[in-house]
């Protein structure tokens, strides 16, 4: 693409830049097929070829590789953005939270702090820095970025959602769940805010209030894993099994490498006495994450469950390797190696248990003489 002049040239990066903000906010799908990416990523990189100080073509290039999870990029973007413009709030601001996706979270914070300080009532940097304490378990300064922001705009609705599901990790439900609703009166097609809803009501026990939102969380954004998986949770606490291993299945078609949909898959077949297909699953998660301690620990009980008192005794020892204080990983390891006859090895695990915890350390020797 050639521009003839300077003048011809401004005016095609305007319509670029425009269909590039409209592409970014329009959450109808037929206009982000249109407006591809692709077309958009073109545009900006003949623009900052022909004025490679374009920081408006640096920061919208950067906003294209941060939607589509490239941060290294996006972060090279808005920092050349910011070179040639260092007031550029919103670059800031979207560096700090690409930084965050990267797990380089003192750098974000550095990064929101300083589009907040060039622009105090910027409410989209008060809920970036909200997100950013969040992941750094950092709760109660989290809440008090997100009230910021929606003081700010008190019809933010991700302020809203966000400030909703900081009060959950906080064990404050109630207000949680008066934050969510709010979000999704403000939004009511707002897929992450009725999520975060099903969350906190499964919080506080209301598994079918829960079971709703996910699926309308589900409606609105049909390839929502989180949703599928939580809904696939909720199901279990129900006892309806069925459905939630319909649920965790599909969480697992949409991310593959979903290590705890495996995982409660397993469970739930556990649940049914599918043992077979538990340990099919269990495997799976350990070998997505090889040290996921709890699918050792039930590998070791789906197998005593099929009384291969020999696999179960491997699988507890890797737990245990893991996580040496595991109580209950020791205990049936004691029980699996009396299974065996192998009494001295219980014996082994009931010192150990000596120094855990008395309780079960006795309940193992009272087995041992009496069993």
């Amino acid at each position: 693409m050639k521009f003839p002049n300077a003048k011809h040239k401004n005016h095609i990066l305007k319509i670029i830049l425009v269909l590039l903000s409209i592409t970014l906010l329009c959450s109808c799908s037929k206009v982000k097929e249109i407006l591809n990416n692709k077309m958009i990523e073109n545009g900006c990189k003949e623009a900052i070829r022909h004025n490679p100080n374009d920081a408006d073509a640096h920061y919208n290039l950067g906003v294209l590789y941060g939607k589509k999870g490239l941060y290294d990029q996006a972060i090279k973007e808005y920092k050349e953005a910011l070179r040639i413009n260092p007031d550029f709030a919103v670059a800031h601001s979207n560096l700090g939270a690409a930084y965050g996706e990267k797990g380089l979270y003192d750098e974000a914070i550095e990064e929101v702090k300083e589009a907040i300080k060039i622009k105090p009532d910027y409410a989209e940097a008060h809920c970036n820095l909200g997100i950013i304490y969040g992941k750094k378990g950092l709760y109660d300064q989290s809440i008090k970025e997100y009230r910021e922001a929606i003081q700010l705009n008190p019809d933010y609705a991700k302020a809203h959602s966000n400030l909703g599901a900081a009060y959950g990790e906080k064990g404050l439900y109630d207000e949680a769940i008066e934050e969510l609703k709010e979000a999704i009166r403000l939004n009511p097609d707002y897929a992450k805010a009725h999520y975060n809803l099903g969350v906190g009501y499964g919080d506080k026990g209301l598994h079918e209030e829960a079971i709703e939102e996910f699926k309308e969380a589900i409606r609105i954004k049909p390839d929502y894993a989180k949703a599928h998986y939580n809904l696939g949770v909720a199901y279990s606490e129900k006892g309806f099994y069925d459905q939630a291993i319909e649920e965790y299945k599909k969480a697992i078609q949409i991310k593959p490498g979903y290590t705890e949909a495996h995982y409660n898959l397993g469970v739930a077949y556990g649940d049914k006495g599918l043992h077979d297909e538990t340990i099919e699953e269990f495997k799976e998660a350990i070998r997505i994450k090889p040290d996921f301690v709890k699918a050792y620990y039930n590998l070791g009980v789906a197998y005593n469950e099929k009384g291969l008192y020999d696999q179960v005794i491997d699988e507890y020892k890797k737990a245990i390797q893991i996580k040496p204080g595991y109580t209950e990983a020791h205990y049936n390891l004691g029980m699996a190696y009396l299974s065996l006859g192998r009494r001295g090895d219980v014996l082994d695990e009931y010192k150990i248990l000596k120094e855990l915890e008395k309780d079960k350390a006795n309940e193992l020797l009272f087995n041992l003489i009496y069993k």
